[in-house]
């Protein structure tokens, strides 16, 4: 394979603004990572206060929860 020295030039380049709702979504990267830092309860929690449960945020970020 190739040389992976370039790959932190390649996210750098292709990654949104971490703090915008790019691409119509509902909820950004940022908001994402702190969402995954979240554990058990906490995360529980968290999910149905800022966004209404699992299907409010799947509709955030124009998926299914199901699919």
């Amino acid at each position: 394979m190739g040389d992976m020295s370039n790959s932190s030039d390649f996210y750098a380049k292709n990654q949104r603004s971490e703090n915008s709702h790019a691409g119509g979504f509902g909820c950004s990267v940022a908001e994402l990572r702190s969402l995954m830092e979240q554990r058990a309860a906490e995360a529980v929690l968290r999910v149905q206060e800022d966004y209404g449960g699992v299907e409010g945020l799947c509709s955030r970020l124009n998926t299914s929860p199901t699919e």
